[in-house]
């Protein structure tokens, strides 16, 4: 999505109880084959992912779609500060995943509506 909102590429279609961590690779490889029909190119763009993608084999993904990996840390119930090299994190550039998630959220709450209104019948 840009950051008004607007969808750019199609979305990897899945069932509704699928993860969506199990669709990331298939959801980058639908991503380059959208880029590349016009001759775009998506190399060194960062991808905001939530703090459920932070597993290595997920930056690892991202990374070899020449991506660069845009994720919150999830702190495992921490209590202390993780030892070593902090990872490359762009808070500002997290804020706009929130941009691309208010549309699917009042996608979601009008068919939740839609279904509680079917349920119901109509008024008397």
């Amino acid at each position: 999505m840009d950051t008004h909102g607007s969808v750019l590429s199609p979305l990897t279609l899945a069932p509704v109880n699928e993860v969506d961590l199990v669709l990331l690779p298939e959801g980058l490889k639908d991503l380059k084959g959208v880029v590349r029909a016009p001759g775009l190119a998506v190399s060194g763009a960062g991808l905001n992912l939530a703090a459920g993608f932070d597993r290595k084999a997920k930056r690892q993904c991202v990374c070899k779609a020449g991506l660069k990996p845009n994720i919150k840390e999830n702190p495992r119930n921490r209590q202390k500060l993780k030892r070593g090299r902090k990872r490359c994190f762009a808070a500002t550039l997290y804020k706009l995943r929130f941009i691309v998630e208010r549309p699917f959220a009042w996608e979601d709450k009008v068919k939740n509506l839609a279904a509680s209104c079917e349920a119901s019948g109509p008024p008397n």
